[in-house]
């Protein structure tokens, strides 16, 4: 016989480890790339600090149109976006469930700024401030 049942166990186990090695390999560098994009990429959070519900919040870039949709109190959303971008500032525009409009501008934006994170607060008096 040319191979033995125990030497045909054998391959099977190695081929059966290298496989479930390289498979290992290949997810953790997909888990690791998503990880990557995800601290590379640029964002911009909504913070809701006061007793309004924010209806409608969107941000306007340059190149880019956020739409956060309805936040509630004491709640928050943040969208990444691309870190292609072209010169110009970050303009704000939330609708309060008391009908009032805050629109406004804040902070600057530039090409390929990576992590940079944006923070717009509404506070308990209805003002915007802007952290960066």
């Amino acid at each position: 016989m040319l191979f033995e049942s125990q030497q045909k166990l054998d391959v099977t186990n190695r081929w059966g480890s290298i496989f479930i090695k390289v498979a290992a390999g290949i997810s953790a560098v997909i888990v690791l790339m998503y990880l990557s994009y995800f601290y590379a990429s640029p964002s911009v959070t909504v913070e809701n600090r006061s007793e309004f519900v924010i209806e409608s919040a969107i941000i306007n870039l340059p190149l880019s149109r956020l739409d956060f949709g309805e936040i509630h109190t004491s709640q928050d959303n943040t969208i990444y976006y691309d870190l292609a971008q072209l010169d110009g500032q970050y303009e704000y525009h939330l609708l309060l469930d008391s009908g009032d409009l805050l629109e406004g501008t804040c902070g600057y934006i530039t090409n390929f700024e990576i992590n940079k994170r944006v923070v717009l607060v509404l506070n308990d008096i209805g003002e915007i401030s802007c952290q960066f």
